[in-house]
């Protein structure tokens, strides 16, 4: 965790135009209180907005890889941000955990959508799993 306070702190969130969490579901947000990406960016003092919704019911945590994949995208874009040009900006969506990628990649489908020049993710960790592990001790990685 120390690690990973570290490099926060010492990451440039000024670099880019904007800077997007993944949200959560309200269903979610009302269980837990909190979304954790928020709560970590205010901590930073960063500005954030807001202009990803998620129409997600179920955790991501509950699928297998396969379902992620196949699951529409739930990510739209909040409404007063429909008409806006972004043209020429840089945004970073950020989020808690990396584990096959979908939610970030799914994100960033719709971001495009807005014309970004550049879009970068970043996530305050990377799921690895056990068999991944077992696999490299075997010697076939």
């Amino acid at each position: 965790m120390a690690m990973i306070m570290k490099y926060l702190s010492d990451f440039n969130f000024k670099n880019y135009d904007l800077v997007v969490p993944i949200p959560i579901s309200s269903a979610r947000l009302k269980e837990r209180t909190y979304n954790q990406v928020t709560e970590m960016l205010k901590v930073m003092k960063v500005d954030y907005q807001l202009i990803l919704e998620t129409s997600k019911k179920n955790r991501q945590s509950d699928l297998s890889r396969a379902a992620r994949l196949n699951k529409e995208n739930p990510f739209f874009l909040n409404e007063n941000v429909k008409d806006y040009d972004f043209s020429g900006m840089s945004v970073l969506i950020v989020d808690d955990i990396y584990t096959t990628g979908v939610t970030v990649h799914q994100a960033a489908d719709v971001i495009s959508n807005l014309n970004f020049q550049k879009i970068d993710v970043l996530t305050f960790s990377k799921a690895q799993h056990i068999w991944y592990n077992e696999i490299k001790k075997k010697g076939n990685i």
